[in-house]
């Protein structure tokens, strides 16, 4: 049997990669959502991360604010942070 060529091969494992790569982002979107709404004060934060950013959502900058005012409110430094910076766009 002749091996295929050494560019299928790594085009392949490219492939395959990817595809474990979006299914972890998957996943990890999935998971911070849940948290969120279960209040959660990281998952809201990750959420307002992921709608200020674009991260596996489309950009929304008004549900950016509100995960993060809903994390801040709860006391995460990190949100606080977060929302003053995204005020000042």
């Amino acid at each position: 049997m002749v091996a295929p060529p050494l560019a299928d091969e790594r085009e392949s494992q490219d492939e395959a990669r990817k595809k474990t790569m979006d299914e972890a982002q998957t996943k990890a979107l999935a998971w911070d959502q849940s948290q969120a709404e279960q209040g959660d004060a990281y998952g809201q934060l990750r959420m307002g991360q992921r709608f200020r950013d674009g991260d596996g959502v489309a950009r929304d900058l008004v549900m950016a604010r509100a995960w993060l005012s809903k994390s801040a409110y709860q006391g995460n430094s990190h949100a606080v942070k977060a929302l003053s910076e995204l005020r000042k766009r």
